[in-house]
């Protein structure tokens, strides 16, 4: 009778190692996909933060090079525009140039007629 106790013993031992292995693996093959998914969407969030610091700084980037465009821009009208001062000026002063020597030679004429006439 000892051996039969024995071996219903064993039996329902075994029966119960494979219930509680079963439940195990079920639990397992629950959890192990629910912990993947929950490492992969928390490295999906980095990712996603890491994308938006980026767009960020391009959009930084992006205004500072509008920004220096304009600037750009600016500066070329503004050198344009004095380009054309200095051709008007040049042009005043060329006439000027010839305005004074015009006047030298009046002034010389006149005093030879003042030392003729003397």
């Amino acid at each position: 009778m000892n051996t039969d106790l024995i071996y219903s013993f064993i039996q329902i031992l075994i029966i119960v190692v494979i219930l509680v292995s079963c439940y195990a693996l079920f639990w397992w093959g629950l959890f192990i996909p629910i912990r993947k998914k929950q490492a992969l969407d928390r490295e999906l969030d980095d990712k996603r933060k890491e994308l938006e610091q980026i767009q960020i700084q391009k959009g930084v980037e992006w205004e500072s090079y509008k920004d220096l465009q304009n600037q750009f821009e600016a500066m070329r009208k503004e050198y344009f525009a004095n380009k054309n001062k200095l051709e008007e000026i040049k042009e005043e002063n060329a006439k000027l140039e010839a305005d004074k020597i015009k006047l030298k030679d009046t002034l010389a004429a006149l005093k030879k007629e003042k030392d003729k006439t003397k």
